[in-house]
């Protein structure tokens, strides 16, 4: 049985394309940025009508927590945007024989798209693990080539292909 799943995730990872991959995490990457920009568009609301509402301490109080929530979100936006700009560079990124930043690399533990670190997103009803190169599983993946074995926090990895 185990045989049979492994060898069906294997043939829907063969028919996952890379430029598939990269739409999902535009998409994701957008979200997040919207999402973003929504939450600092509210804190400022709030920081607003806080500013019309009271006064003294209470007042000053309020408007520090204001500011310091947008100031948060704002790095949280601008890391996000960062994203979005290395996801387009990953776009421009040939297959290689070893595994290196905008690899798509299946393994026997699942399928990973080296560059971003995103977690586990969608894309046609499976899911792929995107990862940085500064996780510990980037770090263990790089300059690896197929049929390889590494090993991260005790799970064992061998590299079936590299795309």
């Amino acid at each position: 049985m185990r045989e049979v799943k492994v060898a069906l995730q294997r043939l829907k990872a063969k028919n996952m394309k890379k430029a598939d991959i990269l739409v999902a995490c535009k998409k994701e990457i957008e979200s997040r940025i919207m999402h973003s920009q929504e939450a600092i568009d509210s804190a400022r609301e709030s920081a607003n009508s806080e500013q019309k509402s009271t006064a003294g301490d209470k007042h000053d109080t309020a408007r520090a927590i204001a500011q310091f929530e947008q100031e948060k979100l704002g790095k949280q936006l601008a890391e996000q945007l960062k994203l979005r700009d290395a996801l387009f560079l990953l776009s421009d990124q040939a297959a290689s024989d070893i595994v290196r930043v905008g690899s798509l690399v299946e393994c026997s533990n699942g399928l990973f798209f080296v560059g971003i670190g995103l977690g586990k997103i969608e894309v046609g009803g499976d899911h792929v693990f995107c990862i940085s190169i500064g996780s510990p599983l980037g770090i263990a993946i790089l300059k690896k080539s197929e049929k390889e074995l590494f090993t991260v926090n005790g799970r064992e990895f061998e590299i079936l292909s590299i795309r």
